[in-house]
């Protein structure tokens, strides 16, 4: 603890036990007489607030220094515990003997003086527990060593209005600091105010004496910075920090000793070396990005620059060009920028000027300099750009040129179409102007345009001599086009060998159409030649998309054309041979059965139930149109059954069969004529659900299906081919 921090633990200690004033000046009390008593109790209005012991503590006027001295010889504040309980005690006695005596006014009177000195004694005693708790953290505030932190500290809580302190101006200082002085200004407004103010003198001594301290060592680090670059913007860090310290002349004369080295180490360096680069100053560095030119665009080829990276005006700021920084100085600017930007804002803060962009033409230079040029303090990366761009441009031109010189000798192969694409895409066309550019593009576009146009010539050429002369030589030809379309990695060369390849395929397709026409007509009449001739482009030209493709379009015709042929004369052959296995002869299958519509023949009804996959079984005629004519069936949920039918007036005029009856194993139930549509148009629906229909037919070999079986087979390919 240095000699200081004793002394002034020694005074608080003193100040702070009560002895505001030397112990044998202080008069003790005297309690006079009940009339004495009652004369001063008199003046006692308990709902007067109005003399102020301490900032916080309002007592009745009553008790004030003057007429509390004039009744008991010494002033309330200077009062022990003790004195205010005998002072109690004998107001106490005196209103007793009043009551006794009837003394109305006069009991009443003492009965306030009671009051009044009960509330002295409620004051005294949070004074003496305010004075407790401000010593004791005084007494650990004074053991605190020097720091900027416990001089701001003490200056905040000396300077602190007693009437309202705020402990929260000491936010973001010291913690060690803070937690005593928040104490302490907790408690200064319950403390008489010449204590107070001896507690203030105190910290303001105290913060004096710190800031003193914590600016010689400051002041040492001054002295010890290093020459040089670093040795420059050591000491402008030391000036920012002792700027940041606050107004004080310790601090202000520390950073202005810091300022006067580093303008010292300055001019050492630009005596040394003509070429040596030196952080300037923050004025400086701002006036520099903020001149009225300074962000003029400069173009360097492809690139855009700004007219301040130029050597005019960075040289005699830096004492070297942007271009020749070296990555090192390139790193020095960065921490050059950052302290700048530090010292601006501190400035900022300090001012009365709330935002950068307000800052008038009279306020401090550096904040006037700071209002156009602080957009640099986020510039590192784009410094860095500019120097590199300007390094690299005048290579980038040569590397265009030899470039550009070097096509021409180029073979004329498609082997050559990559290294014109790595000439497309040199790195070196972003550093230089769009002429040189250009001219290098257009040349390397004529190159590959030329070897490309050879290419596809020849590509086309060979196609079209291709000894295709059978079906079995067609692979030839989609080999060849599928090996020279990969050798042509441009979109719109390949678009023209595609067309060229196109009327080549077409032609060679238009001399083989003769022999495929003949093996479409050699496909039979069956279930699997259906499903031949449905796939008949695709097995004849070896390509599983050749159905869509162009070329093939008459071939496409010709195959579905030999498949619905091949279908209709299937359905023909397997419908009769169906009405025959039912057992339906010729005149009978003619007979109308009614169906909602139109009427269907019953043969065509039998038919049409077997490729929906509800066939009809054994129908018994009955003599038809005169007897009792059923057929047996399996139609979806009904399982096996037989209907009966007669003949029916359906329509004005016309008769045809209906449905009477449908019998199966359990039960027999009559049918009315909707029922009997519904029945029909649901064995015979137009669509053929093929997931549940076909499943009993898929994958059985067409010799071992029954002719029901067949036919719906024949609709379940049918509907699969889509055709």
């Amino acid at each position: 603890m240095s000699t200081t921090q004793r002394l002034a633990v020694a005074l608080l200690t003193t100040v702070l036990a009560g002895q505001c004033v030397p112990a044998t000046a202080r008069a003790a009390i005297t309690v006079p007489d009940c009339t004495g008593l009652r004369a001063w109790a008199t003046t006692v209005d308990s709902r007067d607030k109005s003399y102020a012991i301490t900032p916080r503590l309002a007592l009745p006027a009553a008790l004030a220094p003057e007429p509390v001295t004039a009744a008991f010889g010494a002033a309330a504040p200077s009062w022990t515990g003790e004195d205010a309980d005998a002072v109690r005690a004998a107001l106490t006695a005196c209103q007793k003997e009043a009551q006794k005596a009837k003394d109305r006014d006069g009991a009443g009177a003492l009965r306030n003086g009671v009051a009044g000195i009960g509330a002295l004694a409620k004051a005294l005693d949070a004074i003496a527990k305010a004075r407790a708790a401000v010593t004791e953290q005084m007494t650990a505030f004074a053991a605190l060593p020097d720091s900027a932190d416990l001089a701001t500290a003490a200056g905040v809580v000396a300077a602190m209005d007693t009437q309202r302190p705020d402990p929260r101006a000491l936010r973001g200082l010291d913690a060690t600091v803070v937690a005593p002085l928040t104490v302490v200004a907790k408690n200064l407004s319950l403390l008489p105010d010449e204590e107070w103010q001896t507690i203030a003198s105190t910290l303001r001594d105290r913060a004096a004496s710190a800031q003193h301290q914590v600016a010689d060592t400051l002041a040492a680090e001054v002295d010890a910075a290093p020459s040089g670059v670093d040795g420059v913007l050591a000491l402008m860090a030391l000036r920012a920090r002792a700027l940041a310290l606050g107004d004080a002349e310790p601090y202000r004369a520390v950073g202005a000793r810091a300022e006067a080295r580093a303008d010292e180490l300055r001019q050492r360096l630009r005596a040394e070396s003509a070429g040596a680069w030196v952080p300037p100053d923050c004025v400086a560095l701002y006036a520099w990005a903020g001149a009225p030119d300074a962000r003029t665009p400069v173009a360097l080829g492809r690139q855009r620059s700004e007219r301040l990276y130029e050597a005019a005006p960075s040289t005699p700021v830096f004492g070297v060009a942007v271009a020749d920084w070296s990555d090192a100085e390139l790193e020095q600017f960065a921490r050059l920028r950052t302290l700048c930007q530090g010292e601006w804002r501190a400035a900022l803060a300090a001012s009365a000027h709330r935002r950068l962009e307000s800052v008038p033409d009279d306020a401090e230079p550096l904040l006037v300099a700071a209002r156009s040029g602080a957009w640099i303090d986020g510039a590192e990366r784009m410094v860095t750009s500019a120097r590199d761009a300007m390094r690299s441009y005048h290579a980038a031109s040569q590397a265009v040129a030899a470039a550009q010189d070097g096509i021409a000798a180029l073979p004329d192969s498609l082997d050559t179409l990559p290294r014109l694409s790595e000439i497309a895409a040199l790195p070196a066309l972003a550093e230089v102007n769009p002429e040189q550019r250009t001219a290098l593009q257009t040349r390397v576009a004529a190159k590959r345009k030329h070897i490309l146009d050879a290419a596809v010539d020849t590509a086309l050429t060979d196609a079209r001599a291709l000894p295709v002369s059978t079906l079995a030589e067609l692979p030839t030809l989609w080999e060849y086009g599928s090996r020279q379309a990969r050798t042509l990695p441009d979109r719109d060369a390949l678009a023209r060998f595609q067309a060229g390849w196109e009327l080549a395929v077409t032609a060679h397709l238009d001399r083989l159409e003769p022999e495929f026409r003949r093996r479409l007509d050699a496909i039979p009449v069956s279930l699997a030649g259906l499903a031949e001739a449905a796939e008949a482009v695709s097995a004849a030209s070896g390509l599983r998309d050749a159905r869509t493709a162009r070329p093939f379009a008459a071939w496409t015709i010709g195959a579905d054309g030999r498949a619905r042929a091949i279908a209709t004369e299937l359905r023909a052959q397997l419908c009769t041979a169906e009405i025959e296995r039912v057992g339906i002869d010729r005149d009978d299958a003619a007979i109308l059965v009614w169906d909602g519509r139109d009427g269907i023949p019953l043969g065509d009804l039998a038919c049409a139930m077997a490729a929906r996959g509800n066939p009809m079984h054994a129908f018994d005629g009955g003599g038809l149109l005169s007897g009792d004519p059923s057929f047996k069936a399996e139609v979806g949920g009904l399982g096996y059954h037989t209907v009966h039918l007669h003949e029916g007036e359906v329509a004005p005029g016309r008769k045809m069969l209906v449905g009477e009856r449908l019998v199966d194993a359990n039960r027999e139930q009559p049918i009315g004529v909707p029922e009997w549509v519904a029945y029909v148009r649901g064995a015979t629906p137009e669509m053929l659900f093929v997931t549940n229909a076909c499943a009993s037919v898929t994958g059985r070999p067409e010799s071992e299906l029954a002719t029901n079986e067949r036919l719906l087979a024949l609709d379940c390919l049918v509907t699969r081919l889509g055709r």
